[in-house]
């Protein structure tokens, strides 16, 4: 079963001195401002792409490995999972270079073998442990060639990178 999540996002300006906003398709998070200066100098309140891969990433390895605690008869207490994604600039452009994961929990009954068995598993099964980008040089070409006016291009999940 396919499972899909959207979201929306604006930019209006040039890369330094624009600004652009998000919403979640749940509505869990809308409005959100993003700007050069809170992806890459200081935040000041705002967010930055690589802050919502890292609250993803952390949230999916805690529900990952909860799930593989529980069905190995040891369900946690409690599960406290960090995550640092580090963004640094790589050839001419920036990418994700690291994703650092730090877990505490509170779990009865388990052995270190066996936790460390599980929680390599549910890193692995993690749902964020693959990130592509959806869409290809082509389909980007496609989207930006068309007549001006709404622009709107189907991807398959072909990464780019």
């Amino acid at each position: 079963m396919a499972i899909e999540r959207s979201a929306h996002a604006t930019w209006e300006g040039d890369l330094r001195s624009g600004a652009g906003r998000f919403d979640v398709g749940s509505g869990a998070i809308g409005g959100q401002e993003v700007t050069f200066a809170s992806r890459f100098e200081e935040p000041g309140g705002k967010t930055s792409p690589e802050e919502l891969i890292a609250a993803a990433h952390a949230t999916c390895v805690s529900m990952a490995l909860a799930n593989g605690l529980a069905q190995a008869g040891t369900p946690p207490t409690r599960l406290d999972t960090n995550a640092v994604a580090t963004l640094d600039k790589q050839g001419d452009g920036f990418r994700i270079t690291s994703m650092r994961l730090s877990i505490r929990g509170e779990v009865d009954g388990l052995d270190e073998e066996r936790r460390i068995a599980t929680a390599v598993e549910a890193i692995k099964l993690g749902a964020c442990h693959y990130l592509a980008k959806p869409a290809n040089t082509d389909d980007i070409e496609a989207a930006f060639g068309r007549a001006e006016g709404d622009v709107s291009v189907s991807v398959s999940n072909r990464p780019t990178s």
